[in-house]
């Protein structure tokens, strides 16, 4: 929530501010979140590269390594 609903909060595309959303969320190519496969995840390919955050605090090895385990573990709420 705090480096990504910034820019994620609903304003419009990709909304970040709950798990419905999130998991309900396309892109132009296709799902954001591949449930058990982070390599094929929208999200974790822009959290992994740097890509995302655009304009915030990058995230650390850590809260990536989260994101890609919670995705890997079936990305359950």
């Amino acid at each position: 929530n705090q480096k990504c609903t910034g820019c994620h909060g609903g304003s419009g595309g990709l909304s970040l501010t709950s798990y419905q959303n999130l998991m309900s969320g396309d892109s132009d190519d296709g799902p954001v979140v591949i449930p058990n496969s982070s390599s094929s995840s929208l999200l974790w390919q822009y959290v992994n590269d740097g890509t995302m955050p655009s304009g915030n605090p990058s995230l650390s090895q850590s809260e990536k390594n989260k994101i890609a385990d919670w995705i890997n573990q079936g990305a359950n709420p």
